[in-house]
């Protein structure tokens, strides 16, 4: 796993945010269960009618069969969550046990001067976005505090296609700040985790095809988060 520390850009707050990658992450007998379970899973969903338009498609799963962020005004289904199989679930636990070990390794090495508020997640839920092809894409953004609380741990799975996700801040007066690009190849994992959802928007913008790349363009992206219920999310640090 390497890491990267991203100090504060915050002047109300020490606490920066840190990223994490990981290549090659999961053993070959797992990636190709995982690759034949993403292009054969039939509960794919793109948008409604009455929905914004979404350049991709996806499927959330939670293990309490919470809908995706109960605070949210519309209810719509491709946020109700599908149920775990045996695939995802050992997935799961597989992913859960790299994390243990890779946040674990971190908190007893990381140097003082680097401030940050490292959740250890039980992961819960799963959302996994499907990427066509290079038109595919999803606009920057944070993920839901109601949903995951302010300093989430998220842990992003790659397989397929190699995009770029980038970092951006996240407020107006932040602009003078720098922006980040991190390419997600196949079989890797990313993480985000301090006040990266505080400080920072994240995105996979469009991406044209040449002839260096796979000729469907494809990614999946499993997203693995600790899901909370209101009583459980701390205010801001």
């Amino acid at each position: 796993m390497e890491w990267t520390y991203l100090p504060s850009i915050d002047p109300t707050t020490n606490y920066g945010s840190l990223i994490g990658q990981c290549h090659d992450i999961l053993p070959t007998d797992l990636y190709l269960l995982l690759e034949n379970w993403c292009y054969t899973n039939p509960h794919y969903m793109g948008h409604q009618p009455e929905e914004m338009p979404v350049p991709r498609t996806q499927i959330w799963y939670q293990q309490d069969h919470n809908y995706f962020c109960p605070s949210w005004k519309g209810v719509f289904p491709r946020w109700k969550s599908r149920t775990y199989d045996t695939i995802l679930q050992l997935v799961q636990n597989y992913i859960q046990t790299r994390i243990d070990s890779f946040l674990a390794s971190y908190s007893s090495d990381q140097s003082s001067h680097q401030k940050v508020i490292l959740e250890h997640p039980k992961i819960n839920s799963c959302l996994v976005n499907r990427y066509r092809n290079g038109n595919d894409s999803i606009k920057p953004h944070r993920d839901s505090r109601d949903s995951f609380g302010p300093t989430p741990t998220i842990i992003g799975l790659s397989l397929g296609q190699c995009r770029t996700l980038e970092l951006q801040p996240a407020l107006k007066n932040h602009q003078q700040h720098p922006s980040y690009r991190f390419k997600i190849p196949d079989n890797s994992l990313f993480i985000m985790a301090g006040n990266s959802q505080n400080q920072y928007l994240h995105s996979i913008p469009k991406q044209k095809s040449t002839s260096s790349l796979l000729p469907n363009f494809e990614r999946f992206s499993l997203t693995f988060r600790e899901w909370k219920h209101p009583d459980q999310i701390q205010p801001n640090n």
